[in-house]
């Protein structure tokens, strides 16, 4: 297979459709990282309102090329905000060798509103980038309009025991071809890229320990660049689960998900999930999950995935692996993906916050197309300032590999983020 099918981690993860739970307005949604959809562990990040925390942080938390929202008030209600950032990328175009930097200026102006009721909560965050880069920025066609962005999150109580919640997102951003999943060799230019994710789920308390829920999500990408192939997502979920004791909870989720390749017919993968749920303690907390799959093609897969959760009078720490199957946009084509993160977050000088992150991941094709390694490192400090102002220090990582070519990319992007709430 050609090239084609190298990729990094953006879009790739980005369609991804994660297992967690919607439940924007329920008790664990609060959580500001990435905490097991189960967990209910208490630290400092879970003591504060959900609504004074950015989106992104939260449990429906999106990867991609997101506006950084800065921590709000706790009033319902409009808050426009306006965001500058320095940004150093030294591999514009995520090449392996000619590789070409540049710095550029981003100013990024945004809204963000809020409103909370009795029985429902919404919030709507709307953000766009104006870019004006210096050095090779010039020579890589890059648009001033740099990005957009939409998020949505709603949640509504109709019954005592029932709930409907909803999360959207809509991007468009301009990428390197190695960031939407094409060879970066194939253009000397960035193109737009689309996307957008749609998820609604409904639940129901059967009782105090037994939970009931159905959840659909779909999700849809696609770029100007001709060697992009269009690409559409679904994942189709019926779940129920109990909690024999205070401490523990079981659960079956039965899961269809399926991708369609520029109007190919359809991929799809049947998986029942079996989960398992352990709280140690009130600061230590264990998931599994295991699901025997079938695909279309006659594909046998035994797909799993763990985590192990600690908090801390400061922050948490986090670990997780698994294996998974997923559409990657860009080449059309269908992977096993093995992956492995490990992540941690501080609370600094009051209300500082440090975040470390790295992932690694495995692409294996389970038709075609050749074996991806990545790995994506992650830090990130954020600072609130006197009044509204807000301050994020950020670098971000890539490494990209094709054992198969003998091909390695890497790439670094450090990025400087003043924001003024009004």
């Amino acid at each position: 297979m050609s090239f084609r099918s190298t990729m990094t981690m953006l879009l790739a993860s980005v369609l991804h459709l994660t297992s967690g739970p919607v439940c924007a307005g329920s008790e664990e949604a609060r959580a500001v990282l990435q905490v097991p959809p189960f967990g209910n562990l208490s630290t400092w990040f879970t003591r504060v309102p959900d609504e004074r925390m950015p989106i992104e942080y939260r449990a429906l938390r999106e990867p991609g090329n997101h506006a950084l929202i800065p921590p709000r008030s706790n009033r319902d209600g409009l808050e426009p905000r306006l965001a500058a950032t320095l940004e150093y990328n030294d591999n514009l175009l995520l090449t392996p060798s000619k590789m070409q930097q540049g710095t550029a200026l981003i100013v990024a102006p945004g809204m963000n509103w809020l409103e909370h009721g009795a029985r429902h909560s919404i919030e709507i965050d709307a953000s766009v980038e104006a870019i004006q880069g210096s050095g090779n920025y010039e020579n890589i066609g890059y648009k001033t309009l740099n990005a957009a962005t939409l998020q949505v999150i709603a949640s509504a109580q109709p019954l005592a025991r029932a709930s409907v919640d909803y999360a959207g997102n809509m991007l468009y951003s301009q990428e390197a071809p190695g960031e939407t999943l094409l060879a970066p060799s194939l253009s000397n230019q960035l193109f737009a890229v689309y996307y957008q994710r749609h998820q609604i789920a409904t639940g129901w308390r059967a009782d105090a320990t037994t939970e009931i829920g159905a959840r659909w999500i779909g999700s849809w990408a696609s770029s100007d660049n001709p060697e992009f192939v269009r690409t559409r997502a679904q994942d189709l979920e019926l779940s129920a689960r109990t909690r024999p004791s205070a401490n523990q909870r079981f659960g079956l989720t039965f899961r269809q998900r399926s991708a369609t390749f520029a109007g190919q017919p359809a991929v799809r993968f049947d998986s029942p999930w079996l989960e398992w749920e352990q709280q140690w303690s009130s600061t230590l907390l264990t998931q599994a999950a295991i699901a025997p799959t079938r695909g279309t093609g006659g594909e046998q897969l035994l797909l799993w995935r763990a985590s192990l959760t600690q908090t801390f009078s400061d922050g948490q720490w986090n670990a997780a692996a698994g294996y998974d199957v997923n559409p990657a946009g860009g080449n059309g084509l269908m992977y096993g993906v093995h992956n492995a993160s490990l992540g941690a977050s501080w609370r600094l000088l009051e209300n500082a916050r440090l975040d470390i992150a790295l992932q690694a991941s495995r692409y294996v094709p389970l038709s075609g197309g050749d074996t991806i390694n990545t790995l994506n490192p992650l830090i990130s400090f954020s600072l609130p300032l006197e009044a509204r102002w807000w301050l994020n220090i950020r670098y971000q990582g890539i490494a990209q590999e094709v054992p198969a070519q003998d091909f390695k990319v890497f790439g670094n992007r450090l990025m400087a983020t003043l924001v003024r709430s009004f």
